[in-house]
Parts: C-alpha cells; sequence; structure tokens
C-alpha cells in the first residue's frame, strides 16, 4: 500500500517514547533491522504497524528469522522527522521531551549533550576562527567546543574513546589533530572535515567501530582506518567475549556485512567468527608486553 497524504496526520501526532526514538533514529541509520532486536512493545506499536501498513517498512525471511527493511526512506525520513525533531535530538528537559517526542514522560538523558574536544601541537582554523591549538593543549590539555561547522587543516585523527584520546599522541603522529566527540557522530559532522588533506579514524574494532568509519568514508572517501602492525598479537592476546549485551551493543550494519575493502572485511569476519572485540585501548599497551 502507498503511502498518501491521508495517513500522515495519525502517524505523526501519536507520541513517541524514549525506547522508540532510539530505535527508529538506528534503524534510519542502519536501514534494516533483525526482528529478535525489536522490543516487543515497539512491534506491538499502532505506529510501528501502520509504517507497515503503508508500505513504508516490510520483513521478509533472513535464515531461520525475520528482517525488517525500509522499502522507502524517503517517506520514512519525512515522517521521522515530522514526528520528532531529528535535525536537533537533544533532549535536556522536560520541555525539550516534549519539542522532539511530543512526550515529556521520558527518562533524563536520553539527548545527553554533545561536544567536540580537540587537541594538537599546530594552530588551526575552526568555524573560521584561527585557533591557538598548542596553547589550548599545553595550558588546559585541549580545546571544547559544541558546534562544529568547519575545519581546516592537514591532518586530523578522530579518536571514538576518551580515555585513548587522553593518551592519544603516545599513538598518533604529533602533526595530527585529535578530536573526541561526546555523542555520536552524525553525517553533518563529517562533512565539516572536507577540507582536511588526511583524516584517519581510531576506534574499537568491533561491529559498532568498523559502521561508523564506514559512515565517515561514505562522506570523506580519503578516510582511513588505523590498524597497528601488530593488530594480530593483539586481537590474539586481549580481544574479549562479547554476549549480545546491551554492554556491546553489536549490530551488524547492512554497511559492515556488504564492505568489501580488504581491512573492513578482515576485522569484521574475526569479531563474527571469534564472537570477540578488541577495543582501542590496546594500542596503548607496550608493543612487547
Amino acid at each position: 500500500m502507498l503511502c498518501t497524504g491521508r495517513e500522515l496526520l495519525p502517524l505523526i501526532n501519536l507520541a513517541m517514547n524514549q525506547t522508540e526514538f532510539k530505535f527508529y533514529l538506528d534503524f534510519q541509520d542502519c536501514l534494516e533491522v533483525n526482528d529478535s532486536k525489536i522490543p516487543k512493545s515497539i512491534k506491538a506499536s499502532s505506529w510501528f504497524k501502520q509504517l507497515i501498513e503503508i508500505g513504508v517498512i516490510y520483513n521478509e525471511k533472513s535464515g531461520r528469522g525475520r528482517v525488517y527493511k525500509i522499502n522507502n526512506i524517503q517517506k520514512y525520513n519525512q515522517l521521522l522527522k515530522a514526528k520528532v525533531n531529528v535535525e536537533n535530538p537533544t533532549i535536556e528537559n522536560k520541555a525539550d521531551a516534549t519539542r522532539v517526542l511530543r512526550n515529556s514522560k521520558v527518562k533524563a538523558g536520553l539527548g545527553q549533550m554533545t561536544f567536540f574536544i580537540i587537541k594538537g601541537n599546530i594552530d588551526f582554523n575552526l568555524n573560521e576562527y584561527l585557533i591557538p591549538l598548542k596553547h589550548y593543549t599545553e595550558l588546559f590539555g585541549g580545546f571544547l567546543i559544541n558546534d562544529l561547522t568547519s575545519l581546516n587543516g592537514s591532518k586530523v585523527a578522530l579518536i571514538e574513546n576518551k580515555y585513548f584520546f587522553i593518551e592519544a599522541y603516545k599513538i598518533v603522529p604529533e602533526d595530527f589533530i585529535c578530536i573526541h566527540k561526546y555523542g555520536r557522530w552524525s553525517s553533518s559532522d563529517f562533512q565539516c572535515l572536507g577540507e582536511m588533506e588526511k583524516i584517519t579514524f581510531f576506534g574499537d574494532y568491533d561491529l559498532l567501530g568498523l559502521d561508523e568509519f564506514l559512515k565517515l568514508q561514505e562522506i570523506q572517501s580519503h578516510s582511513s582506518f588505523f590498524v597497528p602492525d601488530n593488530f594480530d598479537s593483539l586481537f590474539n592476546r586481549y580481544s574479549q567475549i562479547f554476549d549480545g549485551s546491551k554492554k556491546f551493543n553489536q549490530n551488524l550494519s547492512s554497511r559492515v556485512r556488504n564492505a568489501v575493502d580488504p581491512t573492513i572485511a578482515k576485522i569484521r569476519d574475526l569479531v563474527l567468527k571469534n564472537n570477540r572485540i578488541l577495543e582501542q585501548e590496546a594500542l596503548l599497551i607496550p608493543y612487547n608486553d
């Protein structure tokens, strides 16, 4: 059934709770999700059922189970944008919850403020201002900003974990600017890096880290994923088993599953075959340890 203007109003007016909000944003990003990963409350919700009824999403058999996919991403985005304020999903208080979700009865912390921590040994242009980054790094350990619109420089390292960011220059070359985002990177964030000559992503060696890098590479094709020379040794010795709990958040996205880059494919296959992941902090372990 095709979606017409008549169906939009009831879809938009249904309030959305915290679990639904996160699920639909993740679904928008991954384009598909296994049936077993969908909370029962969402499958029973009116909005989910109506999305199926009007043909925006559908399900099909996959192995022993079923997978739900987005059939019309343009209409999905249109409906989600109308339903919640996805351009600014930050929720810090009840007013924000009403604005974003049309529902003030959500738990605090869903939409935590995001910001960027930047450090380096060279000055650079940020949001059209020349920033004395070396000075700030030497005095305070870095520079914090909550809005990134343009970044001009030579080389940048995007670092997934905050602890690794603190110790980054034990691994990252001194001529790189290091950036850690408190919160998930968005497509608009990656677009701001267009003026950088070299972009290296330092992430965990797991499905989530690979997916974050592939999102970056879709926008910045010259970016690369850092893999140390002793990766095999580190993985064999320090990787940990993931058990499917929320702690690990290891969903296999279509990006990662279909990746053909030899390096990404190798890490993906190692993770899936061994049911193990390697956190990027392992890079800080002395080579001969």
